[in-house]
């Protein structure tokens, strides 16, 4: 199967991009960061756009786009590296709509559709950091296939990365049950991992910008065997991971029983290879990539904290092993029924 996407969804990305560079400047990424605040005008516009509700049904006042749509937006947001609640509240939105009753959805789906209230999500018995968790209004905390939904404030935590407000959550068993439903688990892994792709995707953008133009020796760096290899290599890692993440969402959003090994393949390939670009594009950079005036940090510090955020790619390679397990030993009880 070859994925690319549909017209409508190419217009969405496209529309992004072009918001979000205009609107999401790495100044104002800086100002967001060293404040420690979120960027309110851009919330307030991104609110207004409809993207807290992308992939929410109309019922409960969303867009009732897909999960395709919704993994553009994010791509688009770490691409940009939006400083607003928007990843945590979408994250919340999409576990809800996986895994809540109707009598839950209607509660609070509308309002985090609207972005009147931010969500986050977060894994029992998981000390990770949880981006956007710190001022979110709604948390939900996912437990295998099943989980819990609460209003219940978590702790803020300072981390590496200055432009979201990270936390833990207090009491992990608090709150609602939710239904058993492997689609919020696996959704939320998707949409962490098109956002990783972003953050990689940008470093790598602006890496070949910069040694396409930055000279030694009289000839453009990026002319060097050692950094030409390297941005090389990048972009095969980039492509691959491309593929993986559009591959789960599509298989989320039709329900394929591949779905969960799917989810599980884009967060493991993504939640190393985020941080190894990322990091690569600071090395391409040479010395000026070093420095706080320089904007690859924001990226390199974001990739950091969401590589092990929802499962570490050691964790989702063990998932995988699981799986693998399960469906061999599934297909040997089979073959001697």
């Amino acid at each position: 199967m070859r994925f690319t996407l549909s017209e409508e969804q190419a217009a969405i990305r496209d529309m992004a991009r072009e918001v979000l560079a205009a609107e999401s400047t790495f100044e104002r990424v800086r100002i967001a960061g060293e404040a420690r605040q979120y960027d309110s005008e851009l919330w307030a516009l991104q609110r207004s756009m409809g993207w807290p509700g992308v992939a929410v049904s109309e019922r409960w006042g969303g867009q009732g786009l897909g999960l395709v749509e919704l993994s553009v937006i994010s791509e688009e947001c770490g691409y940009a590296c939006a400083s607003t609640p928007l990843l945590g509240t979408i994250l919340a939105a999409t576990s809800l709509a996986g895994a809540a009753s109707n009598e839950q959805c209607e509660r609070y789906l509308p309002s985090l559709a609207a972005g009147e209230f931010s969500g986050a999500v977060a894994l029992m018995a998981d000390t990770t950091p949880v981006p956007d968790a710190g001022e979110a209004g709604l948390i939900v905390v996912l437990e295998g296939s099943g989980g819990h939904v609460s209003l219940q404030p978590a702790q803020p935590v300072e981390t590496i990365d200055p432009t979201l407000r990270y936390g833990r959550v207090v009491d992990p068993s608090a709150g609602e049950p939710l239904n058993q439903s492997s689609i919020a688990y696996d959704s939320a892994l998707v949409v962490v991992s098109a956002h990783q792709l972003g953050l990689a995707q940008r470093a790598l953008d602006l890496s070949v910008a910069y040694t396409s133009v930055r000279e030694q020796f009289g000839v453009p760096v990026a002319t060097f065997q050692a950094v030409s290899h390297r941005l090389a290599q990048a972009h095969v890692e980039l492509t691959a991971a491309r593929s993986l993440v559009y591959q789960a969402a599509w298989a989320v959003e039709v329900g394929d029983s591949e779905s969960s090994a799917a989810a599980a393949r884009a967060k493991s390939w993504l939640a190393e290879a985020s941080r190894t670009v990322t990091g690569s594009a600071i090395h391409a950079h040479g010395g000026i990539g070093f420095t706080w005036e320089a904007n690859l940090h924001w990226l390199f510090k974001r990739a950091s904290m969401l590589g092990p955020y929802l499962g570490s790619a050691r964790q989702q390679r063990g998932r995988l092993l699981e799986m693998l397990g399960t469906a061999r030993t599934s297909s040997h009880e089979t073959d001697h029924s």
